[in-house]
């Protein structure tokens, strides 16, 4: 017998970056951040999470999102809160892909106070075994606090899918992929109410609530090496298939495809077969139909347009191509049980190879051409993708933004913004049209060597700087000795000894600009980055201190300024504009405080500008070199009275 399944990279551990050739000089802004259509920006909603693996929005604008952990979390008005909705950590197997995955709402909640929650089950027994042997999946009912329902009810939950798999009923505690399988009996039939795992990949997925009220669950192939794929093809059996469950008791429908006149038999809350790790559900929003994600084996990706019954042929087929010539695929293959074809499929080439997640897009917010379109995470490549039908009838796909990083789910927000869950950056964002504005680039600069005798060569290079808008930019280095180049990574060649600051502006084709600076010392070593590890939250109307200790290097002082001001030349001065006061510990970090300045300049003495708005921040760098013996005293001081000594 062929073994069907494929280990995927860990989709929720390993990301593959894209590669981009430039041409000197004259190039696109590397995508090391993301990059989207002109006019197309991305914002951070909430961040500080632990490996996030999906999310969904309330009636009432707030947003649950779920930690691989076990972890649920609440936003509301913008912030994450501090204390979790739940944690069922202890009862989660977080290996591999394994984790909680998924989690949706009540249509009604807050009215109607459920919050469901899809994951891998960790059984108490499991205690003292390995933890990527067999498994199995859940999805379970937890109930809102009514006077308060950011938390959920302790002790609330209720299993409502996969209450039959239990410890007894998982096969090889110990080994993954091998016999005993899980969730079948002594004599090979399956259990009822069971979803197995056999190994750390391709488990339980998604919820999603249809507009019946009903909801449908996506359950991977369970990934047995032995037999498990072809189980995708059995409607006895909860694994490689769409589900469609009533919200209150885990019953199927008699409406649905596969109904047998039992509502709790296995067969009847199945909606839709052949699927190997669909990750992913969504509703068309004009024609209400049922759009799965499904990641494929070794040659392609799906998106699957998923009426009630469909066979999507896995592992018979993959992609638009037959896969496989076992005697269970004979009555898909033979056309006896139909295969549908998937609506859109891309084959596995320049590191595609996994089409995580997806949405159409609702809402005015983008323009209309965009409307309506489906967008989904291609994760290998770190792209979000669009699919669209084009004039001619034909689906088309196209990368829409690249330098999206881990996504895991893309969905259409009630505001018309593209959310974009990241589990490798740990945040939401949504992609928002701002119209046909610019954005200025970000540059960034670095040398090597950095230090050295005279004559030095020193190879520069702009690596890492990009233009949000994908525009082409332009170069000009300054090396601090009044020698300049316009390449984007030159070389360069200093003569005669001393520290300098090199200084990158990059300008976009509109004329905006930012700057990037980097030290060389020439005919010695560059001082150290000073630091300071000491804070104070200040008392009453007193500002926050900070005292900083230096352990003095001797150095032989070669020239001693002569300028009126005092100046050397050598002091940045960094600014933040339309931001208002902060602890000045929180300066970058914050959502408010970008960690990439305004603007920069060259201060010829040791004084800020007076003319700046009232809401702004500065921040002034240097290097002071004292005499070897004696004492040395230098003080900086703002408006708002604080100090540093």
């Amino acid at each position: 017998m062929t073994a069907f399944t494929r280990r995927l990279p860990r989709l929720l551990l390993t990301l593959v970056m894209s590669m981009v050739a430039f041409v000197p000089s004259h190039r696109p802004a590397e995508a090391q951040s993301y990059l989207l259509p002109r006019g197309f920006v991305r914002e951070t909603v909430a961040a500080n999470f632990s490996l996030p693996t999906g999310f969904a929005f309330a009636p009432d604008g707030r947003i649950f999102v779920t930690e691989k952990n076990g972890k649920v979390w609440v936003v509301q008005n913008g912030q994450k809160l501090d204390t979790p909705f739940i944690d069922i950590s202890d009862r989660v197997n977080t290996v591999g892909d394994r984790g909680l995955l998924h989690v949706a709402l009540h249509p009604r909640f807050p009215a109607v106070p459920y919050v469901y929650l899809a994951y891998v089950y960790e059984p108490p027994e499991a205690a003292g075994f390995t933890d990527n042997g067999a498994r199995v999946s859940r999805v379970s009912r937890f109930q809102a606090s009514r006077s308060n329902s950011n938390v959920a009810v302790p002790d609330s939950e209720l299993v409502i899918l996969g209450a039959g798999g239990t410890w007894a009923t998982i096969g090889n505690k110990e080994k993954m992929d091998s016999a005993p399988y899980t969730c079948v009996d002594g004599a090979g039939t399956p259990i009822r109410d069971c979803v197995p795992n056999e190994g750390p990949v391709h488990s339980i997925g998604s919820l999603a609530f249809a507009r019946d009220g009903s909801l449908y669950v996506s359950s991977g192939d369970g990934i047995n090496y032995g037999w498990g794929s072809l189980r995708a093809q059995n409607l006895d059996v909860l694994a490689g298939k769409i589900l469609r469950i009533n919200p209150l008791n885990g019953q199927g429908y008699a409406s649905n495809p596969f109904y047998d006149g039992d509502l709790n038999s296995n067969r009847s809350k199945v909606f839709a077969v052949g699927m190997k790790n669909p990750w992913r559900i969504t509703f068309h929003p004009v024609t209400g139909e049922m759009y799965a994600s499904d990641v494929g084996q070794t040659k392609w990706e799906e998106i699957n347009r998923t009426p009630p019954g469909a066979n999507l042929g896995w592992p018979c087929w993959e992609g638009p191509l037959q896969n496989a010539f076992d005697p269970e695929c004979q009555p898909v293959l033979s056309g006896e049980w139909p295969h549908t074809l998937a609506w859109h499929f891309y084959p596995h080439l320049n590191g595609r190879g996994a089409a995580l997640s997806g949405d159409f897009l609702r809402g005015t917010n983008f323009p209309v051409g965009y409307r309506g379109d489906y967008f989904f995470a291609e994760f290998n490549v770190a792209t979000i993708e669009r699919v669209f039908v084009n004039a001619d009838g034909a689906v088309v796909g196209e990368t829409f933004g690249s330098g999206f990083t881990g996504g895991v789910q893309v969905t259409s927000g009630p505001d018309g913004a593209l959310y974009f869950l990241s589990i490798t950056e740990g945040a939401l964002f949504r992609i928002v049209y701002k119209g046909d504005t610019n954005t200025a680039p970000t540059a960034v600069a670095s040398a090597s060597p950095n230090s050295g005798d005279p004559p030095l060569n020193v190879s520069f290079t702009s690596s890492g700087t990009f233009d949000p808008d994908g525009d082409q930019v332009t170069f000009r280095w300054e090396f601090g000795d009044g020698g300049t180049a316009t390449d984007a990574d030159p070389t360069y060649r200093y003569e005669r000894a001393g520290t300098y600051t090199a200084r990158l502006t990059v300008t976009d084709p509109v004329g905006a600009t930012s700057t990037a600076t980097v030290r060389v010392a020439v005919g010695g070593d560059l001082p150290p980055e000073p630091t300071a590890a000491a804070t104070s939250a200040g008392t009453g109307d007193s500002a926050p201190a900070a005292r900083v200790n230096a352990t003095p290097t001797p150095r032989a002082a070669t020239s001693t300024s002569t300028q009126a001001s005092g100046g050397t030349g050598q002091i940045l001065r960094e600014y933040w504009e339309g931001v208002s006061g902060k602890r000045i510990d929180d300066l970058t970090g914050a959502a408010d405080y970008p960690d990439s300045p305004t603007g920069s300049e060259m201060l010829p003495m040791l004084e800020t500008a007076r003319t700046m708005d009232p809401d702004y921040g500065s921040r002034i760098r240097g290097y002071i070199y004292p005499p070897v013996s004696g004492e040395y005293r230098f003080y900086i001081a703002s408006d708002d009275a604080s100090g540093l000594w």
